[in-house]
């Protein structure tokens, strides 16, 4: 076909190249894999993603920008303490410098915000902590060995591995008994006081016992 087509032209000279130029070619056409041709059309649309993830990210770090200058009262009602001056704070508290909080003032705080303390978690029951030494992996492990040797007629053999299991439970139940109950007494010893100033007098109350306002 390729010929003829040549032959028609009045090109017969050139036909051996350019048929060389046209088979050439179409050898390089057939060696190009799928993968080649998809390559491309991958990296188009990694491109349009990763563009649209860039214009995105910019867009939301324009909000932020525009949220920050925004004026503290229209973010938060909050005042921002550390940036205030002791006169500010104080007044924002309703206190007074010299006479502090009156009793029935800081009563009623002491209501509503409650203790000046971390809320704590209750310490735990005797039965739980002592069920604690079973939840290892070892234990239930040799729990599970005696029960079998008990099965199979190894009575002995299962008796004594009960006997390590529990002796080995007193032991860390102990440990942990007598660890809680030196935190609970050092928590005692180190409770705080603190100097405030209520009524205009100066008087020594337990730190937990201080409510917003109060001069310390």
């Amino acid at each position: 076909m390729i010929t003829s087509f040549l032959r028609l032209n009045g090109d017969s000279t050139a036909m051996p190249d350019a048929i060389d130029s046209i088979d050439l070619l179409s050898t390089i056409c057939s060696k190009l894999s799928v993968a080649s041709l998809i390559a491309p059309l991958a990296a188009l649309l990694l491109g349009l993603v990763l563009g649209f993830l860039l214009a995105k990210h910019r867009r939301n770090g324009s909000a932020l920008q525009v949220k920050s200058v925004l004026p503290p009262e229209a973010v938060n009602k909050e005042p921002i303490w550390h940036s205030l001056s002791e006169e500010q704070a104080i007044s924002a508290q309703a206190s007074d410098p010299t006479q502090g909080l009156s009793a029935v003032v800081a009563a009623g705080r002491l209501k509503h915000y409650g203790s000046n303390r971390f809320v704590e978690k209750p310490p735990r029951p005797v039965w739980l902590l002592l069920l604690s030494q079973f939840k290892s992996l070892l234990i239930l492990v040799l729990v599970i060995a005696a029960i079998l040797a008990t099965a199979i007629g190894d009575i002995k053999d299962g008796i004594v591995i009960l006997v390590v299991v529990i002796i080995n439970a007193l032991l860390g139940f102990y440990q942990e008994f007598q660890a809680e109950k030196s935190l609970a007494a050092l928590k005692k010893m180190l409770a705080l006081q603190a100097e405030v100033r209520r009524d205009g007098r100066s008087m020594i109350l337990p730190a937990e016992q201080l409510v917003p306002g109060d001069i310390v």
